[in-house]
């Protein structure tokens, strides 16, 4: 398919797809990002980018992509409440999520909306990585194993934001995101699967992550994530006592599980090599990520069992 060399969306009143993209303080990857969104060979779309850094820098590469809606907030956002932001100002019928740190294929945006046209409202694509570094492979597989190029179309259990598409049906049943969590996209996943609407991947839809450096605190974020995570999921899936206090007992079987799923999943998409080389890294990372969500499940110990996270978010959202 030709690129249509006029700028995407620009006179657009109302496109078929809108591009969200959250950034903070990602000045340094935004231009590869923005120019393979507008490189992208289908052309029916708009992109808004939700910034909410107050560094000058990110403004100042926006603005070199004129056809960008720019929205600068006035204050630090969670990254799944940026998006909400980008949503709100939104008109697609289609919802597209990416992010600042990612470098869109060609066909990225065209593979999305064929999925979608096939009978899926729920997609997630393939998000790949050129990381050469060990360590640098070694998180690309602990993130998104099952997001690896190379394997089939199928269902999974959750659809990340990092190459996501929901129709405006599935953001009005299972949205919007959790702003104040992290792992919004898993708990959003779970409510439009709850909704009839299971998440599909889709592996020629292609993004490839540019940020993948191992940073100081790392295993202590893993840890964090993992706790939050365990509370998110005993809340929502309405965990009894004996259940949580299962869940922190066999955390040590969860750190293998999560391993063996990582190693199939490479295995699947070709890439056991980079997965036995980073085996030990796997072994600390997950077993951080276990740990936290053992203390979550016993963080939520004395919480009542008697409603969903989703109903008590929407509860939330209505007060607020």
């Amino acid at each position: 398919m030709a690129v249509d060399t006029k700028a995407p969306c620009a006179n657009t009143k109302q496109p078929t797809v809108s591009v969200v993209i959250a950034a903070y303080h990602s000045a340094a990857f935004l231009p590869r990002c923005l120019s393979s969104i507008e490189a992208q060979t289908f052309r029916d779309f708009e992109t808004i980018l939700v910034n909410s850094s107050p560094d000058a820098e990110t403004a100042g590469v926006a603005a070199a992509f004129p056809w960008v809606h720019f929205f600068q907030n006035p204050e630090r956002l969670f990254p799944h409440a940026a998006r909400n932001v980008g949503v709100a100002m939104a008109v697609g019928s289609l919802i597209v999520f990416t992010d600042a740190d990612c470098e869109a294929d060609r066909g990225w945006l065209a593979s999305l909306v064929a999925a979608h046209d096939s009978g899926h409202d729920i997609i997630g694509g393939c998000i790949d990585s050129n990381a050469t570094r060990n360590v640098s492979r070694g998180i690309h597989i602990l993130k998104y194993s099952p997001y690896l190029r190379g394997k089939p179309a199928g269902p999974i259990p959750i659809a990340a934001t990092g190459n996501l598409l929901v129709s405006r049906t599935v953001w009005a049943l299972a949205g919007p995101f959790d702003g104040s969590i992290f792992c919004g996209d898993a708990l959003f996943s779970w409510n439009a699967r709850e909704a009839g609407f299971v998440p599909w991947y889709e592996p020629k839809a292609i993004v490839i992550d540019q940020d993948e450096h191992y940073r100081t605190g790392f295993f202590s974020e893993r840890f964090r994530r993992g706790r939050e995570f365990g509370r998110v999921r005993a809340a929502f899936e309405r965990w009894g006592i004996i259940r949580r206090g299962l869940g922190i007992a066999c955390f040590p079987l969860a750190t293998f599980s999560a391993i063996a799923k990582a190693g199939r999943e490479c295995l699947r998409s070709g890439r056991f090599a980079d997965f036995f080389a980073t085996l030990p890294f796997q072994v600390a990372s997950n077993a951080a990520w276990c740990a936290g969500e053992a203390f979550g499940y016993a963080a939520t110990m004395n919480v009542a069992c008697g409603g969903s996270h989703r109903t008590q978010n929407r509860t939330q959202n209505r007060t607020q």
